[in-house]
């Protein structure tokens, strides 16, 4: 999909969103990290945004943390945002439909682990959890940084659809 000539400006602050669910999904790689430590290295930056922003308790006794924080002021300030460019509120939206899913594979994985309790099968789904945020988000950085619309099957449809509201 293509609207134009996309800005750098714009190209940039596409991309960080995107950092929401990357710094979220390294907790699930966590298994696939202790298999190859190297590869835990270029991930440092978003073990520090998990662990001192995301997981920060915005207010404890609610269980509101920094990562719902983030996550609603994306969709209130950048989502619904009519004076920000359309790229830039695209991408926003799919960070948060990236977020979401990730979201319901937490939910899946920790029934599977309290139901089967294997430890082989909770190791996948966590690494397909890591891999697939890692893999989609990306192909949607990547996307951003050439200044074309993500087309990721259903997010983009989604993100689309919220963002021309």
């Amino acid at each position: 999909m293509s609207r134009g000539m996309i800005p750098p400006g714009d190209r940039a602050l596409g991309c960080l969103p995107f950092l929401l669910p990357l710094s979220a999904s390294v907790v699930y790689g966590a298994s696939f990290f202790a298999q190859v430590p190297v590869l835990a290295v270029p991930f440092l930056p978003f073990f520090w945004l998990y662990g001192n922003i995301l997981s920060f308790p915005v207010v404890p006794f609610l269980g509101i943390s920094g990562e719902f924080v983030i996550f609603a002021g994306l969709y209130l300030l950048v989502v619904r945002g009519a004076g920000l460019p359309l790229f830039v509120r695209f991408n926003a939206m799919q960070a948060i439909l990236i977020q979401i899913a990730l979201f319901i594979g937490q939910i899946i994985t920790e029934v599977v682990a309290t139901a089967l309790g294997s430890p082989l099968l909770l190791q996948t789904l966590s690494n397909t959890l890591f891999m697939g945020v890692f893999t989609v988000c990306g192909l949607a950085i990547y996307e951003c940084c050439v200044g074309r619309f993500a087309e990721i099957p259903s997010i983009s449809q989604a993100a689309m659809t919220q963002c021309e509201r």
